[in-house]
């Protein structure tokens, strides 16, 4: 598994090669979160993971693949990741709890 460090490199090299962002998922994995970064260059699949710790924060690919933020908002929202620059409100109200998707905070 890849840093979290890597993941504006990666987003980079995808974009500099006429890639795409296909989907960012974020999963808890054990004491943190595993996000997976799902690109599409012509037609090939690219999966990169990064582990990140609870409460680790990431830079934003928004700037790279505008169609990103609101992927990045999900993961706020469900999961509470910190990712610099995007906040949530995409997909709760206010009434909902927080972090709906977190089996510990």
């Amino acid at each position: 598994m890849k840093t979290r460090d890597q993941i504006i490199l990666d987003a980079e090299k995808v974009k500099a090669n006429d890639g795409r962002a296909a989907a960012i998922i974020a999963e808890e994995n054990g004491d943190g979160i595993r996000m997976t970064y799902l690109y599409d260059i012509n037609g090939e699949l690219i999966v990169n993971e990064y582990f990140l710790m609870p409460y680790e924060s990431i830079n934003s690919i928004s700037h790279i693949f505008t169609g990103a933020e609101n992927m990045e908002r999900e993961c706020v929202d469900l999961l509470g990741v910190e990712i610099v620059g995007v906040s949530g409100g995409l997909l709760l109200v206010d009434e909902s709890p927080s972090t709906p998707l977190r089996k510990r905070l």
